[in-house]
């Protein structure tokens, strides 16, 4: 990767929609 940064940020980034869409799918049952 030529910019760590960017890496995190698409790692963190995924692992907060992971959580919203976790989120959801408990809204949902």
């Amino acid at each position: 990767p030529t910019n760590p940064e960017r890496v995190l940020g698409l790692e963190l980034q995924a692992g907060a929609w992971d959580g919203v869409q976790g989120q959801v799918s408990r809204w949902q049952a």
